[in-house]
């Protein structure tokens, strides 16, 4: 069974037969990671306001600029950073590659916020 690296974490799953077979991924099957991700980045938005969004926005179009607009949208994780549901069910991707990773960008800003909150204590 081939394994697949979900964005930038350690922990690898194994990939169903169906995704090594056509190479494309159930939103079902990563919902608890879509979800924890997305309650950070909601953690985020509350906290940083217009700082994070406008750095998110940024990310967003340079992620577009670089994979285009339907390879970016096909990408189950940039639904997290776009706040919106994902209107599929199938992606060919989970989340992109080193510093293009949706969850880095998060999990770097989440990091920025626990630092400077810690700092004001």
């Amino acid at each position: 069974m081939r394994e697949i690296m979900i964005g930038n974490k350690n922990d690898k799953r194994n990939l169903t037969e169906e995704e090594m077979v056509t190479g494309e991924y159930r939103y079902g099957n990563y919902k608890k990671e879509f979800n924890e991700l997305k309650l950070k980045r909601s953690s985020l938005f509350k906290s940083l306001g217009t700082d994070f969004t406008n750095d998110s926005t940024d990310f967003v179009r340079r992620l577009i600029e670089k994979y285009s607009y339907d390879d970016v949208r096909d990408c189950l994780f940039f639904h997290i950073i776009a706040q919106s549901s994902p209107p599929d069910e199938i992606y060919t991707r989970i989340d992109f590659p080193g510093d293009d990773s949706i969850e880095k960008f998060i999990e770097t800003y989440n990091k920025f916020k626990e630092k400077n909150y810690e700092n004001t204590k």
